[in-house]
């Protein structure tokens, strides 16, 4: 799975325009990406742990350039890069659009209390579920 997304993530900086993805990141394209993000309203710190500052993790990469918001999730630093080392395991019925969310529910079930949930008013789905049904063919 992660060879297979890290060649959907190149063949996307390649039409795009980027030699790598942290020159998309510095990118102009990025940058309006996390104002979107910002501006609908979806949580404001690390859906994890609460914490206030936070990374855009990519929930899928069919987008990139041109990111719904809801395709990106908050997560601190450190969730973050714990995120991707789930990843990295290649565990069955982790894909990169529900990784956070498994990583979550181990987090929380090693510290048998519930994390911050600051983001209520927001439907679930948008957060934790599958894409909406017209983009079934995004990245699961």
């Amino acid at each position: 799975m992660i060879e297979t997304l890290t060649i959907a993530l190149e063949r996307k900086l390649a039409e795009l325009g980027y030699e790598t993805y942290e020159a998309y990141l510095q990118s102009g394209r990025w940058a309006g990406a996390r104002i979107s993000y910002t501006e609908a309203g979806l949580p404001q710190c690390c859906v994890i742990c609460g914490r206030q500052d936070f990374h855009l993790h990519h929930r899928s990469y069919e987008f990139l350039g041109d990111e719904p918001p809801f395709h990106l999730v908050a997560l601190c630093e450190d969730h973050h890069y714990e995120v991707h080392k789930l990843l990295k395991k290649e565990l069955p019925g982790v894909t990169l659009w529900k990784a956070h969310r498994v990583y979550q529910e181990q987090w929380l079930a090693r510290r048998r209390r519930r994390a911050p949930r600051p983001f209520r008013e927001i439907s679930p789905a948008l957060i934790f579920g599958e894409p909406p049904s017209s983009l079934s063919g995004s990245q699961n």
